[in-house]
């Protein structure tokens, strides 16, 4: 029994063996992972159709041509192409794009702030001849039946004669002037058939007419004015509204300052409206809308061309004539500080005045400021009514 007990055990001991025991654990069968499906490719944008650029052509910028006021040919001064331009402005295709101006030769050209807006500066001359021109082939102007008066004013480095001639051989000259010591000059040269043909060959000026020097100095045009010419009756009369062909070639009711002041000799004081109306003498100058007594017309005596302006050795005449809504005292003065009272008139409404005074060093002293008379002289009023100018006259003694 003892032995049968035994033979159990070791067949139970062999059996534990065979199993390996209780403290290992089973192997776990490794579990593969479920593979990440990949994401579904998004859908092919539709390939966005490019747009066609379409390059903006610029606008070619063309000089303008101008309408000038009635009696006006060409003058620099009211001429846009150059007027827009930046003081500083430089070469030829800058300065000179209008087309009334052209280069002679190859100076060097710069816009240049003048007193009458923007001038041309030529440098670097190195022949005389290298200059500027004036083209006439857009010239609104009838040479059959008027005269006319080509007037430049300006600056020369040098003590140089400018000359007005012909841009064609043989380039004669229409007219010529030495500068003052200043080197300032103003040059006037009369235009007609007569005048032109005088010079032996016409046709030197079929296209136009050069502004030069007989020298190679530093040459600056500051006003060019190419205006009809009317004749005065008188000799010593060396300005006259009446005859003034930028007044009296104006339709009546031509409203504007800068219509009815296209004469470089007017000029407006103040903001007063202007208009052209029927006077005695022809186009009379209307003022009205003054919002101050200053408001008024200047005369503007630098740009008085017929004028060899020498109150130092002559005395010249000024006479002004017009009429004051319901009245008030019309003056003469001076249209810088302290702008004293020259001449003066008390008048009815309706009653043409007259005032007349002497203009001369020892006159405009005796105001006690002559500085006050350099740029001209003023007519106004003592009030802010309504003011016609009938006639401005101005007579060397």
């Amino acid at each position: 029994m003892r032995k049968i007990l035994i033979l159990l055990m070791i067949v139970g001991l062999m059996g534990f063996a065979a199993c390996g025991g209780n403290d290992e654990p089973e192997p776990v069968a490794e579990v593969t992972p479920v593979a990440t499906p990949e994401p579904a490719p998004e859908p092919d944008e539709a390939e966005e159709e490019e747009e066609e650029v379409v390059e903006e052509e610029e606008e070619e910028v063309l000089p303008q041509l101008v309408e000038f006021p009635p009696g006006v040919v060409y003058m620099l001064s009211m001429d846009p192409n150059v007027q827009e331009l930046d003081a500083g402005t430089m070469g030829s295709g800058n300065v000179l794009f209008t087309p009334y101006l052209q280069e002679a030769g190859s100076p060097s050209f710069t816009a240049v702030e003048g007193f009458m807006g923007i001038g041309i500066a030529l440098t670097n001359r190195e022949e005389n001849w290298h200059a500027l021109d004036l083209l006439r082939a857009d010239f609104d102007w009838d040479l059959d039946n008027n005269e006319y008066r080509l007037t430049v004013r300006g600056h020369v480095g040098g003590n140089d004669t400018v000359i007005i001639g012909g841009m064609d051989s043989p380039w004669n000259w229409l007219n010529s002037t030495e500068p003052d010591d200043n080197g300032n000059f103003t040059l006037s040269a009369m235009i007609s058939h007569g005048a032109m043909a005088e010079t032996d060959d016409a046709s030197q000026f079929e296209r136009g007419f050069r502004i030069q020097t007989n020298s190679t100095s530093n040459l600056t045009i500051y006003s060019i004015i190419l205006e009809r010419y009317i004749p005065h009756d008188d000799d010593s009369i060396i300005y006259q509204m009446s005859v003034d062909a930028l007044v009296q070639d104006l339709a009546v009711g031509t409203i504007g300052a800068g219509n009815v002041l296209a004469s470089p000799v007017l000029m407006q004081a103040g903001s007063p409206s202007w208009s052209i109306v029927e006077g005695p003498y022809g186009n009379a100058i209307s003022l009205t809308n003054r919002e101050e007594t200053w408001h008024a017309l200047d005369i503007n005596r630098q740009n008085i061309i017929d004028w060899d302006w020498d109150t130092a050795n002559n005395e010249y005449l000024l006479t002004v004539i017009g009429t004051i809504d319901f009245g008030g005292t019309a003056i003469v003065g001076g249209p810088d500080s302290p702008w004293a009272w020259w001449g003066s008139q008390e008048v009815e409404g309706g009653e043409v005045f007259r005032i007349e005074v002497v203009v001369s060093d020892e006159t405009m002293a005796e105001t006690g400021s002559p500085e006050q008379f350099v740029r001209g002289f003023r007519i106004q009023t003592d009030n802010t009514n309504n003011l016609t100018i009938h006639d401005i006259i101005i007579t060397r003694q």
